[in-house]
């Protein structure tokens, strides 16, 4: 039994995937946007069992893996955690998709003859018990209300469904770690304070803006960072993303006010102009060339990656498409949170990752230069 919960951010482009390694060996998993990179860092492991999987909310680059990856997982789990959060029966294809997943995670989770149900299915919603919890340590939800979901369903409001994202918080004996999803301002208003603090914070919306729903009277995105606390924050974010994130307004108070430490998946266009080039209609676009340079040396070059470059490197499914258009900035990031109150955080201060940033035009993650 180990001493530590171990939250792993994998780099799965834009979209999210993280995985809380508890202490017994199983994990709890929170999105999947890549099922091909979740399945080889549990191969890896040798994970013997999933103790919740978690999916935030239905957008495909928080689910976009997760049905194959429920269909091709043979190993126990225990409980499957989601909520219908828009129309999924309109004719759209993400709709389809997310009516796929909710399908399947339904269907499996009945006895049928004798075949005995796979998992639990559960809301993903605020519980005061925990998702799974040990001596010292606990995984809980935090949002949304349930009250709300129920009420969202019942009245088929459908509009801005990142205010219905889960958030996750993981306790380690007096650390913990914050896991946003892609909750706004408004939903972050609602938490006690207590629940705010945190050891490290893992960004909502990949860097991207925080006013879904509105923003709360008194709040603001400088007010969420301060009272959270956190000396680590982290963004899970892709480089190909036509979101134009991390966006610097709702980031840069992040390094700007104190002594913050953040850390991306990926190298984003924010951080490094040349990526992108104006295209012939005028808007901007990646430049193939710039990024098969910059993906050539950070891949080759950053050896000590915290877990081996499944969104980059070849296997016997190949290439992965997405990731011929992304370069890694930080790569996987892990948060090791101890029993006795001890954070590490991988890749550590002053390795190969920050001489690697220090070549970037204007890095988001360091303070600007008077």
């Amino acid at each position: 039994m180990n001493d530590r919960l171990a939250v792993y951010m994998l780099d799965v482009g834009q979209g999210d995937c993280t995985v809380v390694l508890l202490p017994d060996d199983r994990v709890v998993i929170f999105d999947c946007a890549d099922d091909h990179v979740l399945r080889k860092v549990l191969d890896g492991w040798n994970t013997p069992a999933i103790a919740a999987f978690v999916l935030s909310h239905l957008d495909q680059d928080h689910i976009a893996g997760a049905l194959q990856f429920l269909r091709g997982w043979t190993r126990p789990i225990e409980g499957v955690y989601l909520s219908t959060d828009r129309d999924v029966g309109v004719d759209h294809d993400d709709a389809k998709r997310a009516k796929a997943l909710l399908d399947y995670a339904e269907e499996q989770s009945r006895d049928q003859g004798a075949r005995r149900r796979r998992w639990e299915l559960l809301p993903n919603t605020r519980d005061r018990r925990h998702l799974v919890s040990g001596p010292g340590w606990s995984v809980t939800l935090l949002a949304p209300r349930h009250g709300q979901v129920i009420r969202r369903e019942r009245e088929g409001e459908w509009e801005e469904a990142n205010r219905y994202s889960s958030i996750l918080r993981v306790q380690a004996g007096p650390s913990a770690m914050l896991i946003g999803g892609d909750a706004p301002l408004l939903s972050w208003s609602e938490l006690p304070p207590e629940e705010l603090k945190a050891e490290a914070f893992r960004i909502p919306h990949h860097g991207g803006a925080l006013n879904d729903g509105g923003t709360p009277v008194g709040w603001s995105v400088d007010r969420l960072y301060n009272d959270v606390g956190a000396p680590t924050a982290l963004i899970s974010v892709g480089t190909n993303n036509a979101h134009g994130h991390p966006m610097e307004p709702w980031v840069k108070p992040i390094t700007g006010g104190g002594p913050c430490r953040l850390l991306c998946t990926q190298v984003t266009a924010r951080c490094h102009g040349p990526l992108e080039v104006p295209g012939t209609d005028g808007r901007m676009e990646r430049d193939p060339v710039e990024l098969a340079a910059l993906r050539r040396r950070v891949i080759t070059e950053q050896h000590q990656w915290t877990e081996p470059q499944y969104r980059h490197l070849t296997d016997r499914r190949g290439q992965v498409e997405k990731g011929r258009l992304e370069v890694p900035c930080a790569g996987t990031v892990v948060v090791k949170l101890y029993l006795n109150g001890h954070v590490e955080v991988l890749p550590s201060r002053g390795g190969e990752h920050e001489r690697i940033v220090d070549d970037w035009e204007h890095p988001l993650c360091r303070p600007p230069v008077p």
